[in-house]
């Protein structure tokens, strides 16, 4: 969410010093306040818990150390 915020408040110039940026970010806050909606989450408990073990075994597998100098 900070960079769609930085790119709205920051966008062309619109922003006065400071008193500008604070004004802007508190309209941009109420906007998204009153227009955001909840995502749809896709993920059972079980297919997320599936998910972190592969997740795990992916870093498990990446850190492993190879000795070559046998």
């Amino acid at each position: 969410m900070f960079p769609q915020v930085g790119r709205v408040v920051a966008a062309a110039g619109r922003v006065a010093g400071r008193a500008g940026a604070a004004k802007q970010f508190a309209l941009f806050e109420d906007h998204y306040n009153a227009a955001a909606r909840p995502f749809k989450w896709k993920f059972s408990t079980t297919g997320l818990a599936e998910f972190l073990a592969r997740l795990d075994q992916h870093t498990l597998d990446d850190n492993l150390v190879v000795d070559t100098a046998a």
